[in-house]
C-alpha cells in the first residue's frame, strides 16, 4: 500500500474506517452508557450495591474466556463471519433488558450481550490492522483510539440522562449496534483472503510459535501493567483519594477522571505523526513514563483543581502507549494469527481491569496512598527503562 509523507493523509476520508470507529464505540457502550443507571435499577429492582455490580461483571466476564475463541474463529472463518452476529446479539440481548421484570433475569441477559461483544473489541484493531500498513496503521489505530476515548466520555453522560427516563432507557442503546451490524456486513471493504486457510492443526503450531515470541509476551505484559495501572491507580483509588483529602463531589470526580479520557483521545490523534519521527516502542516508553510522573503527583498535590494536571498527562501516557503497543503487535504477527492474537491482548486487557483494583486495595492496606502512587510509578519507571533497553537496536 502506498505511503504518504502524512500518513493520516485521505484516511478519514475513508468509509472503512467510519465502520471502524462505529464497532469501537459499541465496544465501550455497554459498560459505560449502563454504569450511571445502576443506583437507580438497585432502587427500581429492589437489591443492594453489592448485588446491582454484577450487572458489570456479568457483562464483561464472558469477555476474559471466550475472545481467544472468538479471535481464531475470525483468522479461520472472516472477520465479518464473528463480527457481524456478535453484533447482533449485543443489540438484541440488550434491547431485551428493557422487558425484564427481575434481577436475575437482567443479569441473564447481560451474560448473553457480553457474549455478543465478547469478538468486538479484538476484531475492530484486527480490522484497522487488516487494512492499513506502516504508519497509516498507526495513524488509524491512533484515531480508533480516539474514538474509543470519545465513547468512555459521552457514554456516561447519555446513559445517565436516559436514566431519568427510568431504569431501563440506557438499554435502548444497544439498538444502535444494528445499522453498524449492516454497515460491516455490506458496507465494509476488507483486503482478499490469501488462499484457503490453514488447517487447524498447523494453525494452532503457528500460533502457538507467535503465542511464544517473547516481544509479544513483552507487549501482553505492557497491556496488563496499563490496565493494572489506570483501573487501579485511577479508576477505582483516585475518587477515594479525591473524596479523603479533598471530600470532592461525585461529579467533579467524574470531570477530573474524564478529562483523563478526553487527554488520551487528544493524544493517540497525533499517533500517525509521532511514529514517523520515533519508534513505537519509543512511544510505549514515554506512555509509560507518563505513568510515572503523573500517579507520583497525584497523591502530593495540594488541591483538587490541581488534579487536572496528573489526570491529563495519564490520559496522553494512554494514547500513546495503547495504540502503539497494538501496532506492534500486529506488525509481530501474520495476518493468519492477527485476529487471535489481539484477542489474546484483549483477555490481558481485561485481566488488568480485574486485577488493578485489587492490586491497589493490597498496596493501601501496605502502605496508605503513598504505596499506591508511589509503588505504581516505581513501576512505570522499571517497564519504561526495560522498553527502552528490550527493544534497543530494534526498528520497531
Amino acid at each position: 500500500m502506498e505511503q504518504s509523507r502524512n500518513p493520516a493523509e485521505g484516511l478519514l476520508r475513508d468509509p472503512n474506517l467510519w465502520v471502524i470507529f462505529a464497532v469501537t464505540l459499541m465496544v465501550v457502550m455497554g459498560v459505560a452508557s449502563v454504569a450511571p443507571a445502576l443506583p437507580v435499577v438497585q432502587t427500581a429492582l429492589g437489591v443492594g450495591p453489592e448485588e446491582v455490580t454484577l450487572l458489570v461483571t456479568a457483562f464483561t466476564l464472558p469477555g476474559v474466556f471466550l475472545t481467544p475463541i472468538f479471535g481464531i474463529l475470525g483468522d479461520r472463518y472472516g472477520r465479518k463471519v464473528v463480527l457481524v452476529p456478535g453484533l447482533v446479539l449485543f443489540a438484541f440481548a440488550g434491547f431485551a433488558c428493557t422487558f425484564t421484570p427481575s434481577f436475575p433475569a437482567l443479569c441473564g441477559l447481560r451474560v448473553l450481550q457480553g457474549i455478543g461483544s465478547a469478538p468486538l473489541g479484538a476484531l475492530n484493531l484486527t480490522l484497522a490492522a487488516d487494512l492499513y500498513e506502516g504508519r497509516r496503521r498507526d495513524a488509524a489505530l491512533g484515531y480508533n483510539q480516539t474514538a474509543l476515548a470519545m465513547g468512555a466520555a459521552i457514554y456516561p453522560a447519555l446513559g445517565g440522562a436516559l436514566a431519568v427516563l427510568g431504569w431501563f432507557a440506557p438499554f435502548y442503546l444497544p439498538l444502535l449496534a444494528l445499522p453498524v451490524a449492516a454497515a460491516v456486513a455490506y458496507g465494509l471493504r476488507l483486503p482478499p483472503r490469501d488462499g484457503r486457510a490453514l488447517p487447524l492443526r498447523a494453525y494452532l503450531r503457528s500460533l502457538r510459535h507467535a503465542l511464544g515470541d517473547p516481544r509479544v509476551l513483552a507487549l501482553f505484559g505492557m497491556t496488563l501493567c496499563t490496565f493494572v495501572f489506570l483501573y487501579g491507580a485511577v479508576i477505582t483509588w483516585l475518587p477515594e483519594l479525591m473524596s479523603h483529602r479533598f471530600h470532592a463531589s461525585s461529579e467533579f470526580i467524574g470531570v477530573v477522571i474524564g478529562s483523563e479520557a478526553l487527554a488520551s483521545g487528544i493524544a493517540s490523534a497525533f499517533l500517525g505523526r509521532l511514529a514517523g519521527m520515533v519508534r513505537r516502542s519509543t512511544l510505549v516508553a514515554v506512555g509509560f513514563g507518563l505513568f510515572a510522573l503523573s500517579t507520583l503527583l497525584f497523591p502530593t498535590l495540594p488541591s483538587p483543581g490541581a488534579l487536572f494536571v496528573p489526570a491529563l498527562l495519564f490520559g496522553a501516557g494512554m494514547g500513546l502507549d495503547l495504540p502503539a503497543t497494538t501496532a506492534l503487535i500486529a506488525e509481530l504477527v501474520p495476518a493468519e494469527q492477527r485476529a487471535a492474537l489481539l484477542a489474546v491482548n484483549g483477555t490481558v486487557l481485561r485481566l488488568g481491569q480485574t486485577v488493578g483494583p485489587l492490586l491497589a486495595a493490597g498496596a493501601y492496606l501496605a502502605g496508605g496512598f503513598a504505596a499506591v502512587y508511589v509503588g505504581t510509578a516505581v513501576l512505570a519507571v522499571a517497564i519504561a527503562l526495560g522498553i527502552l533497553l528490550g527493544f534497543r537496536g530494534s526498528a520497531l
